[in-house]
This record gives structure tokens, sequence and C-alpha cells, in this order.
């Protein structure tokens, strides 16, 4: 029987994916806007880059934007994009430990029917 992982494991993993999504998510993002490749601009677009961003964006979409732009007087737009890409790590993040979370217990689950002679 492996050990249990406790609540520290689930959140460093949290906190990890947190990260590497920022990190990915603001340099897609500073790509698309080095090369003009955003939505509205007439250069030429990556649509790949576009659908990977969408998609890296994607648990905050359904925030309604004026409560983004209620953060204008306080942050400029920059400030506004980190903390929107740190949030959305953190969704992320907290989807991925809970999804190993829920496959430990699934496999510790299977592990003690097996062990009282179910199969």
């Amino acid at each position: 029987m492996r050990p249990p992982r406790g609540r520290r494991f689930y959140l460093l993993v949290t906190l990890a994916v947190a990260a590497l999504h920022s990190a990915i998510f603001l340099s897609i993002w500073g790509a698309l806007m080095a090369h003009g490749d955003f939505y509205g601009s007439r250069a030429p677009r990556s649509p790949a880059l576009e659908y990977l961003a969408d998609v890296l964006a994607a648990p905050l979409f359904y925030i309604p934007e004026h409560w983004w732009l209620a953060l204008r007087p306080v942050l400029d737009d920059s400030a506004i994009l980190i903390l929107q890409a740190i949030l959305n790590g953190v969704v992320w993040g907290a989807a991925v430990a809970s999804l190993l979370y829920y496959q430990r217990r699934r496999l510790d689950r299977k592990q003690r029917s097996m062990s009282r002679g179910h199969s």
C-alpha cells in the first residue's frame, strides 16, 4: 500500500500548475500582441495560438467584463491581464490536483477490494 498523499502535495501541485500556466499563457499572449496577432487586427493571424490562448483562458471567460473594468481605476490593463492569468492558473491547478486526488482514491479503493478477494 502506498503512503497517502497529504494536503500539502495537492497544494503544491495546484501552485506548480498555476505558475506554469501563467508563464505559458502570458508568453502566448505576448507573442500574439507582438505580431499584431490579436482579435480585430489586420495583420497575419495564427489561429493555433488564438485557440490555445482561448482554451487557457477558458475558466475566466464566464466572469462578466464589467467586473474586470471595475479594477481599471486601481490597476492598469497589463496588471489586470496578469491577475487574470494567475487566477486562471489557480483554477487549472485545482482541476489537475482534484483529478490526481480522485484517481488516487479510485486506485486505493481498487487495491482494497482486490485485497479482500474481490476481482
